[in-house]
């Protein structure tokens, strides 16, 4: 039943972005795949299952699909051998072979601009801005890239960057990637999950089930 209601709630808000992008010549309806399979089979069990959605999705040649939650490169590009015109992890697309997540990032980051615009006037920036983003995996780690490679922690600033996810690992390569800004107090990192609600943020961004 929950598949069933992310199966209807996904594309909808899918059909709204494509009518986005519709408007910027991008012809592209909206439209999703829930597959129902354990992210923690084996990876050869999973590509079985991947191999029938593929062969489903090149049956219909109207949908073009990629990478997204568990969905990863690597079954992307297992899915291309059997559905070569619908998968976006294809050789021949204009992303073919590369992970997506960067630009989805830049998309993200895009949202928040449009949004500190729509409510302050176009002039408004994010600079000066605490951000919380919950979740720096594929698309979370790239946003804080984002927001450190354009200004938004200025060195003459105060404002901070709270961040935080449940994988240890993806904390440590924060930590490690952007060690002065840590050390600084201008990346602050919780190690529990929960504690990043409570954060002093402007713009809270979720990027984690």
């Amino acid at each position: 039943e929950d598949a069933l209601i992310d199966a209807l709630r996904l594309p909808r808000a899918m059909s709204d972005k494509a009518a986005f992008l519709g408007a910027k010549g991008i012809p592209l309806g909206g439209g999703k795949v829930i597959i129902n399979s354990n992210p923690e089979a084996d990876i050869e069990e999973r590509k079985a299952v991947y191999e029938s959605v593929s062969r489903a999705l090149e049956v219909l040649n109207i949908i073009f699909t990629g990478q997204d939650m568990f969905t990863t490169l690597e079954l992307v590009l297992h899915m291309s051998e059997f559905a070569p015109n619908s998968l976006i992890g294809h050789s021949s697309m204009p992303l073919g072979g590369k992970e997506t997540t960067p630009w989805t990032a830049e998309g993200v980051f895009s949202g928040w601009q449009g949004m500190i615009r729509a409510n302050e006037g176009e002039k408004a920036t994010l600079q000066g801005r605490n951000i919380s983003i919950l979740g720096v995996g594929g698309v979370g780690s790239n946003l804080v890239g984002l927001v450190v490679a354009n200004g938004i922690l200025a060195p003459d600033g105060e404002n901070v960057l709270y961040v935080t996810d449940n994988r240890k690992e993806a904390l440590d390569q924060v930590r490690n990637t952007y060690r002065e800004l840590v050390e600084a107090g201008r990346i602050v990192i919780f190690d529990n999950p929960d504690d990043i609600f409570n954060a002093p943020a402007e713009i809270f961004s979720p990027n984690a089930t």
